[in-house]
């Protein structure tokens, strides 16, 4: 017997959802990667993915904490029971083949939650069918409603390929969907899907919960999209005080954990091994090494050697002709100072302001 979910309550969701699919217009459509790929999003980096701007007071948030991928998850709630209005959506456009698309999410009942009904965390999935040979002319042709049934406390999967029958199906425009995706005419499209929770009725008051780990797929490629928070700067994060040097050359050892270090004056030598360093080198000419890890690095005056590792670091060799080794991960480097300075980015998607004198490597930006 399939789980009941309140008509009436997706109908008045799609308006939240129709919305959305207004705010996604600018974005662009992606469909899953040869081979596979896991793409970070963040709220400062939302990869395309737009969180509804229905009207509500449900508390969104980019948190770290329980996930199935990375640190964190997205998570909502407590779902108000008024406005009607309240629910939360996240939602993407896609370019997936009707015939071979694939949907899953991992979905979190949070312990706490006052209502932990596993039918308020659904999927939807919105078509063009090639039916007719035009695009929809009002949002989409066909939805197709995907709930979920595992309840109970913590993660659970919603999972779903082109051959599963949809709870419900919504048709447009005079044209027959079926009951699943794969019953749409070759060359048919899912062109968003949308991850809700709650559905805009009493029912999903006191809902709290997240999504994390969702996939998107077409035959056997994958994109995976790990929803993460911004990882504060190191130097936000690192212990404080942490240690600090002297007016003279010092020669500092840290440890795995991450470390903080003032290195104040003199000609240092640091080596931090990993974690998330923050390292502030001060005058003199230093040789910074922080090791694996996202570190944040600061060379201060007189020429500098900094090799800040593998992990996505923040480094900024100051003045003087510095030598920088950012390594691996997704850097960035502010090395503009009047000097010449040579910058190695290591591989990944790196980010460099520099002068026009500057020798740069393997930087994919140039500022």
């Amino acid at each position: 017997m399939k789980p009941s979910l309140t008509r009436t309550g997706l109908v008045a969701a799609s308006v939240a959802v129709s919305a959305l699919a207004l705010a996604l217009v600018p974005a662009t459509a992606s469909a899953a990667q040869p081979g596979g790929t896991t793409v970070v999003v963040t709220p400062e980096d939302l990869q395309g993915w737009v969180v509804s701007p229905a009207p509500n007071s449900t508390t969104t948030e980019f948190r770290a904490g329980p996930a199935t991928l990375g640190t964190g998850a997205v998570r909502f709630g407590p779902i108000a029971a008024t406005p009607a209005a309240s629910k939360f959506v996240i939602g993407r456009a896609t370019s997936l083949p009707a015939a071979t698309a694939g949907v899953a999410v991992d979905y979190y009942i949070d312990p706490a939650a006052a209502n932990k009904a596993p039918e308020q965390y659904y999927v939807n999935v919105y078509a063009d069918s090639a039916a007719d040979g035009t695009p929809p002319a009002n949002f989409y042709e066909c939805r197709y409603d995907y709930v979920a049934t595992v309840g109970g406390d913590g993660w659970h999967t919603l999972a779903v390929t082109a051959a599963t029958t949809a709870i419900a199906v919504s048709p447009r425009e005079g044209l027959a969907c079926g009951d699943s995706l794969n019953d749409l005419p070759a060359g048919s499209t899912a062109f968003l899907v949308a991850l809700n929770a709650g559905d805009t009725s009493s029912n999903d008051a006191g809902i709290t919960g997240g999504f994390d780990n969702a996939r998107l797929s077409t035959g056997a490629t994958t994109t995976t999209y790990d929803f993460e928070p911004v990882t504060p700067p190191a130097c936000e994060s690192a212990p404080r005080p942490g240690r600090t040097g002297t007016a003279r050359a010092d020669v500092v050892r840290g440890t795995a954990a991450g470390d903080r270090v003032d290195l104040l004056a003199g000609d240092d030598v640091a080596d931090l091994l990993g974690g998330d360093d923050c390292v502030l080198g001060g005058a003199g000419r230093d040789t910074l090494r922080t090791g694996d890890g996202p570190d944040q690095v600061a060379g201060g005056a007189d020429a500098d050697t900094i090799d800040s590792g593998a992990g996505a670091d923040l480094v900024d060799p100051g003045a003087g002709r510095d030598v920088v080794s950012a390594g691996a991960g997704d850097d960035e480097v502010s090395a503009a100072d009047g000097e010449v300075d040579v910058v190695d980015c290591g591989a990944g998607t790196d980010t460099v302001i520099a002068d026009r004198t500057d020798v740069l490597r393997n930087c994919e930006t140039r500022l």
